[in-house]
């Protein structure tokens, strides 16, 4: 076996190549032996015999809690989280030699090829050999074929959602490509999976739709009910943290995971309006999913939400970011408040003093004990009249351990340590049934954010606290997704901000994700095509070139000129199917009633692709009418119509002057229509002058034939 060894920034990663003339199962022990010998599984101290992994981290600061890996078959229902550690003895593993072919594929294709997706990794090995086992009753990945990795999908269709299982079977492509190219296979073939990513609805009317958005956007009791929260002076510690982080996703499209993780100086100078000489601000961001930090937009309007939030959020992290700062100044002491600083000098203390320590007080001695007890502390001392204590040295090496993971660093990517982030707090502050704790500090996590605005069995949610519900009586509940689908959908309907434009203020490194977020209704689209009527700033063609004599409101006039809008491949149609079927179906970039919006990217993307297939078209089409052809020049003179209306629009689509949202529409005096070519049909036909004559002998008939 040969080795060759490259150098990255975490170790020196070793690359398996295969003898040729090894058979598969050479090659996959030599596989195997390669990865538990040459490769440090994902940098740490994992041992690689072990069936228990800690991934803790692996998965980004999206990460919610401890993360494990148990390797055991899909039948036992494994999670990745901490239930799977504690229940270590009560799981099977997975049978040689898939187990040990999965770990070191894992950890090999995690030094090749790194993700944050890692557990959508390890979840393609559960149904890869669930369905190796359940199709060749064998746990030999060697006799993997391109039938079992589609039955693997399709158990994948069975348990998952079409989102996650497309994701978790582009992992098992990539395994199988490994597979295949290092000779672990006895039968080499390609294969790819036939699950297909979920779409987002092209078509904007009807129950279907309208079920998507209600799921996608928050409830407008919600939103109030949110807002008399975030404004109240009465509010806890809980409803203010959870609510001021709503306000911030308000004030831009954010993703909870980058609030949670903002620094406390996130605020930049104010700006002004250039035009209405109003003063904004501007937040520092730091995007997931590959976008580059940047100063986030906000608007005017919005300007104090979000001082408020920023406020509020610096309030509640106050005393815990003094502590992390403490701390990275004397990492191997114990936080005492000043008052409690002759604690220190004492070998043992008293259940009264631990609580002191711990709860500043604000608990009895039997919480003290329970502490000492379910942390495994030695006490001394107990009985009739004796009191119980506990050793200072055993105190402080506990709280030590119980700091954060990483600290005094929070992000690993940009370096921001516990002492300056905004969202941190003293362990168990924002939790309503336990007393919090003064010398330990911990990260607000999604999991509490999560449950303060949608309650659970055990606990209610802040909207439920104070009693808001929706029109059903149930209680009102947000999660931090609606909120970024909310503020996209809305800045597509203003229709003032481009799809790059949308995009950036996102955070969204790929600008067709913009789609998934666009939740604008026809009804939407009809109102904002009504309002460019009239209007040449917002719209051009016929609907903008109103005569201002008209005797009637341009509103009154849209009313009556747009009665509905549906989508459609480049844009919206305006055409009512009430009073009339369409004239041209199909051929909708030759008709009057196409409409398109600058900005939309999927509806652009097609007309350029038509203007593509139409420049091909109308080649086909001259060259077969050069060779004579029947019908072929009426084909080329119809591509050339579609031709020339496709330039126009792109032309217009590409004028820097013309705004985002810009409503167009092109005029066509000459479309063929159905009604049209009937009425050209029965029209009577010219005489031929052939036949119109009357010969009254040959030399006639032969002087009109040479004319011809």
């Amino acid at each position: 076996m040969k080795l060759r060894k490259i150098v990255n920034k975490m170790a020196d990663i070793v690359v398996f190549s295969p003898r040729t003339t090894n058979d598969a199962q050479a090659n996959l022990c030599d596989f195997i032996n390669l990865c538990r010998e040459k490769i440090k599984p994902f940098g740490r101290d994992i041992n690689f015999d072990e069936d228990v992994w800690d991934v803790s981290g692996l998965g980004g600061k999206s990460q919610r809690c401890r993360s494990y890996f148990y390797f055991s078959p899909l039948s036992h229902k494994l999670h990745c989280g901490a239930s799977a550690h504690k229940n270590i003895k009560t799981k099977i593993s997975v049978a040689e030699p898939f187990l040990s072919f999965a770990k070191a594929m894992i950890i090999y294709m995690h030094a090749m090829r790194p993700t944050k997706a890692i557990r959508q990794r390890y979840i393609a090995f559960l149904y890869f050999e669930a369905a190796l086992y359940e199709t060749n009753c064998t746990n030999n990945p060697i006799y993997t074929t391109p039938q079992i990795l589609n039955r693997a999908c399709t158990l994948m269709l069975e348990r998952l959602t079409l989102t996650t299982a497309y994701s978790v079977a582009k992992q098992l492509e990539l395994i199988f490509e490994l597979m295949r190219n290092h000779g672990i296979l006895t039968a080499t073939s390609n294969w790819k999976s036939l699950l297909q990513h979920p779409r987002p609805h092209r078509n904007r009317i009807g129950k279907e739709f309208d079920e998507e958005r209600y799921k996608k956007l928050p409830n407008p009791r919600a939103l109030e009910a949110l807002a008399q929260i975030f404004t109240s002076d009465l509010a806890t510690p809980r409803e203010i943290a959870f609510s001021s982080m709503c306000a911030l996703m308000l004030c831009a499209p954010d993703r909870i995971t980058e609030v949670l993780h903002l620094p406390f100086n996130c605020l930049t100078q104010e700006w002004k309006d250039p035009e209405s000489e109003a003063t904004g601000i501007g937040l520092r961001w730091f995007p997931l999913k590959g976008a580059a930090p940047m100063i986030k937009t906000v608007i005017p309007s919005m300007k104090d939400v979000a001082t408020r939030a920023i406020s509020q959020l610096k309030q509640i992290s106050k005393n815990a970011r003094l502590v992390a700062l403490w701390y990275e100044a004397n990492p191997t002491k114990l936080y005492l408040p000043a008052h409690l600083e002759y604690l220190r000098d004492k070998e043992l203390l008293s259940m009264n003093e631990l609580g002191l320590i711990l709860y500043n007080g604000n608990c009895g001695k039997t919480t003290a004990r329970e502490w000492a007890k379910r942390h495994k502390l030695p006490l001394t001392g107990g009985g009739i009249g004796i009191p119980r204590h506990i050793a200072f040295q055993d105190v402080e090496k506990q709280v030590l351990a119980m700091l954060p993971d990483g600290f005094p660093i929070m992000d690993q990517d940009t370096g921001m340590r516990y002492s300056e982030a905004l969202c941190i707090t003293c362990a168990n502050e924002l939790d309503l049934k336990n007393a919090h704790t003064l010398c330990i500090i911990a990260p607000i996590k999604y999991p509490a954010f999560r449950q303060a605005l949608k309650s659970t069995e055990t606990l209610k949610s802040i909207f439920e606290e104070r009693g808001f519900t929706d029109e059903n009586g149930t209680p009102l509940f947000i999660s931090s997704h609606m909120l970024r689908h909310y503020l996209n959908t809305l800045a597509r309907q203003g229709g003032k901000l481009s799809e790059e434009d949308i995009a950036m203020w996102s955070g969204r490194k790929n600008i067709r994700h913009n789609a998934v977020y666009n939740h604008v209704s026809d009804r939407d689209m009809l109102a904002h095509i009504r309002n460019a009527i009239g209007n040449p700033s917002l719209a051009i063609g016929p609907l903008a070139n109103i005569d201002n004599r008209i005797f009637i409101s341009r509103d009154k006039f849209a009313e009556i000129k747009v009665v509905t809008a549906h989508t459609t491949e480049y844009g919206y149609c305006i055409h009512d199917f009430a009073m009339l079927p369409c004239q041209i179906h199909g051929d909708c970039i030759n008709c009057n009633e196409q409409v398109c919006v600058k900005g939309d990217i999927e509806a652009e993307a097609r007309l350029r692709q038509l203007y593509k297939e139409t420049l091909l078209l109308l080649e086909k089409a001259q060259a077969a009418m050069a060779e004579h052809e029947y019908g072929a020049n009426e084909w080329v003179q119809h591509q050339t119509m579609t031709l020339k209306r496709v330039e126009q629009l792109i032309s217009i689509l590409d004028d820097p002057k013309v705004p985002s949202g810009a409503v167009i529409q092109l005029s066509n005096d000459n479309f063929a229509s159905r009604i049209t070519q009937a009425i050209q049909k029965r029209q009577p036909t010219q005489k031929n002058e052939l036949f119109s004559k009357t010969f009254k002998s040959i030399e006639d008939v032969s002087d009109l034939l040479n004319k011809q």
